[in-house]
């Protein structure tokens, strides 16, 4: 089974730094993060990002202008808004974004099987 794919957006490092250790924990999640909007732009269009996480002091005018680009290339991409360093509150965030949004972890499909799949037909 393939991980979702997150991008998060933190202006504060440290914070950043901890809660992506915790996300990576987690076996069905892969996270990367940046601190500035240039950077998050490269990561999501290099990755299959399905969920961007805003850390709550990234501003009003880039999480708009951000959303707004994100949504235009993959509209299905999932959006949250979290606040603090409260990794037990963010992944309750996330389950419920999932529900929110219909999204079911379980049916992402691994990129390499997908393409083998495709490649003996």
């Amino acid at each position: 089974m393939a991980k979702v794919q997150f991008l998060m957006l933190g202006r504060d490092p440290v914070v950043l730094q901890k809660l992506l250790r915790f996300m990576n924990e987690n076996p069905e999640w892969e996270a990367d993060g940046t601190i500035d909007d240039r950077s998050a732009t490269i990561i999501f269009n290099e990755k299959n990002i399905q969920v961007v996480v805003f850390i709550d002091d990234v501003s009003a005018t880039s999480k708009e202008k951000l959303s707004a680009d994100f949504k235009n290339k993959k509209p299905a991409t999932i959006f949250i808004n979290h606040s603090g360093d409260s990794r037990g509150l963010l992944a309750s965030e996330i389950q419920e974004s999932f529900k929110e949004n219909n999204f079911d972890p379980s049916t992402l499909q691994d990129e390499v099987a997908a393409v083998e799949s495709k490649d003996s037909k």
